[in-house]
């Protein structure tokens, strides 16, 4: 068979009387069974992994890990989610309408609100102040 310029081979060994080579073995064989990729593949990307964590200095969280922080993650959601299904459940019940304002207004806003509330100008002057008129009603 003649030499490929595409291709370096590398052999890997296991051995049948180490315990720990057998454990490897048979991992790899049900990965290769359940991923549908091949040995050489799974070994690439092991060697990859092993590769950014330990040489370069990447840090990979484990399963494990990740899944409690995704449940931590997923409950906080949850109950901020809960907090504002039943802010908006009894702001309806009590307001009487499908408008829920959470949250203060920013301070210009708010300036604008109040400037807004006092103009009057748009309304003339027939001797009858509106501030008069807002005050009796």
């Amino acid at each position: 068979m003649a030499k490929s310029k595409l291709f370096v081979s590398f052999m890997l060994r296991f051995s049948l009387i180490n315990d720990q080579h057998v454990k490897v073995m048979d991992i790899l064989d049900e990965m290769v069974k359940s991923d549908k990729r091949s040995k050489n593949q799974i070994v690439m990307d092991a060697l990859e992994y092993y590769f950014n964590k330990e040489i370069n200095g990447q840090n990979f969280v484990d399963m494990a890990t990740f899944e409690s922080r995704l449940a931590s993650e997923r409950e906080k959601l949850r109950t901020e989610i809960y907090g504002d299904v039943i802010q908006f459940i009894a702001g309806n019940a009590l307001g009487g309408n499908g408008k829920v304002v959470t949250g203060k207004p920013i301070e210009q806003e708010a300036e604008n609100v109040e400037e807004a509330e006092n103009d009057y100008s748009e309304y003339g002057d027939n001797g009858v102040k509106m501030e008069d008129v807002v005050k009796w009603s």
